[in-house]
Order: C-alpha cells, then structure tokens, then sequence
C-alpha cells in the first residue's frame, strides 16, 4: 500500500522522468493498487485506464474507496522542481486544489495520494458522462447548437467562479472538461500552484500571449474559451495556416504541428496559424461569445462574468 515516507529533499530518484517513459512504467505494473490519501482514506484502482495515454502524461483510472464511493485517478509523475522540496512544501501546493471545494461547473479534488518516490495520485471526483472530446468523437463533430450553448454557460460560470477567487485555470481544452449525464459541463485539470511540481500535457488551446511566453491569466483562460467553442461549433481543431503562412501549407501539416506543442506555439508566434472562422449559421449569442473571447489583445478580452451577463447565457 502507498504512503507518505521520507522528504522529497536531496532524492535523485523523485526526477521525473519523461512523460512517455513514465506512462510505460505505470501501464507496466509499476503503480500500486492501492493507495492511501492525505486524509487516510483508502482507494483501489481499476487494471485499466479509462483514458487514452497519448493525451496526457500518463494514464487515468476509475477508483473506489473502502466505502464504496468511485473517484477518477489521475496519476501524476512529480518533476524536479518537486525533487528539491519538502513534503510540506508540496502538500501547501497540493492542499490548494483540495480548498477549491465544490461548484456546480467543476470537477471537485477530492482528496491525494503520494506513490513513492516519483508519482502523485490526485483523486476527483467521478464525472460518468465523458471527455467533450469524447462527446465529439461520439455524437458526431458538430455539437447541435442548443448543447454548444448549455456548455458554454458551465464553462464560463466555472471559468468566472475561478477568476473571482484570484485563479487561473491555465489548461482549457476538450480533455479537461467533462460532460455530465445531466447535461452540464464542468471543468477539471486545473494545477494552480501545483503546475510546476507535476508534469502533464500542454494542449494547442493557448492564447498568443501565452504562445510567446507570457504568463497564463484570466484573460488567456478566456481566448482558451473561445478556442474551445469553435471546436465545438466545427468540424475539427481550431486553427487554420495564415496569409503569413506558404498557401501551400496542406492539413496533414497542420495536424502535424499541432501534435507538437513547442513547434505550434512557435508558429503561433510567428503569425502562421490563426483561429478558425465561425461557420456562417453561428446564432448571434455564440457569435458574440466568439468575439469577446478570441480578441488577440488580452486587455480588450471581456471576462467570464461579463460575457455571461452581456450574452444572457
């Protein structure tokens, strides 16, 4: 069974390896059945993962506790930032998301599990309707519009409820927002101040600013809305090549950049990629939505509350 020994202080094996070394080594056994939390509560993994490996950092698996209750596992390898702290230091981090609490429109951190001496389990609650990229690959690309609308309003609430406490989410994208059987979004994936002491997978839903290396904020939280919206109203990713770019440019390339995050953001940067247009039959309120979220200054971005108030959403 798991548990808390040691300090993460001056220990050369809590580096974290690569991320697809460390998804080998666990999808090969060497993770643990079972684990106890901070809190003393013990939970049991399933064998298998409920979600793809090659979007994120390493594997995902459902979990029951010894009273029967099912969380969501999410294993994280610790980096080496996390090497040179102490438990206490990682715990006043850890214990941030676990203070987050509930609302309707997030995914709530239920408790975590350190798996010595390089991973961190955080324990979420279960959310049984799936990835909005699974709903996508399930029900068809295009999202009719009435559900794009309903989960527009859960994600900008959760997005507004996260701003008004002085947070950024920070990691917007289709993996990271879960659809409930009720039909309400809620988001899930946000670090905070954990970000750097656990290593996961930096999507191409990143606003310019960010791009160019610019800190991550309320306002880039809102150009990830907006990117995130265009999935749901198109028939793929986001981006298109820009005039700046060759037009030639083909969309096997295009793909290809966006499965390398440094690469894309590169070319973020460089102007060759831009957001995709709205198809032509967008209701108006979506539109609007659009146009406060993806405006390329973050300055003139409206915030989640005002676009849920302007938008009547």
């Amino acid at each position: 069974m798991a548990s808390l020994t040691g300090s993460f202080r001056g220990d050369a094996a809590l580096t974290a390896p690569g991320s697809d070394t460390a998804s080998l080594e666990v999808a090969a056994g060497c993770l643990p059945r079972q684990f106890t939390d901070h809190l003393g509560g013990v939970w049991r993994r399933a064998l298998n993962p409920i979600e793809d490996a090659a979007t994120d950092a390493t594997p995902v698996y459902m979990g029951i506790s010894a009273t029967g209750t099912l969380a969501v596992l999410k294993v994280c390898p610790l980096t080496d930032a996390a090497s040179r702290l102490s438990h206490a230091e990682v715990d006043a981090a850890l214990k941030e998301l676990m203070d987050l609490g509930f609302h309707d429109s997030l995914v709530q951190y239920l408790s975590y599990c350190y798996v010595p001496p390089r991973f961190v389990v955080l324990v979420t609650q279960y959310v049984p309707g799936g990835t909005l990229r699974e709903m996508k690959a399930r029900y068809g690309c295009k999202l009719p519009l009435t559900v794009v609308r309903r989960n527009v309003a859960s994600m900008l609430r959760g997005l507004a409820h996260l701003h008004g406490l002085g947070l950024v989410h920070g990691r917007l994208c289709p993996e990271n927002v879960m659809v409930g059987v009720e039909g309400r979004c809620r988001l899930k994936g946000m670090l905070l101040g954990a970000a750097p002491l656990v290593m996961h997978h930096e999507s191409y839903y990143v606003s310019p600013e960010v791009a160019a290396g610019g800190a991550k904020t309320a306002a880039s939280d809102i150009y990830a809305m907006g990117l995130l919206l265009l999935t749901m109203l198109a028939d793929s990713h986001p981006w298109q090549w820009s005039a700046t770019a060759m037009p030639d440019r083909s969309r096997k390339e295009l793909d290809s950049l966006l499965a390398d995050s440094a690469v894309f953001r590169e070319a973020l940067r460089d102007g060759l990629v831009e957001p995709v247009p709205p198809p032509a039959d967008v209701e108006d309120t979506l539109r609007a939505v659009l146009e406060a979220c993806l405006c390329f200054a973050p300055e003139e971005r409206s915030t989640a509350s005002e676009i849920v108030f302007s938008c009547n959403l």
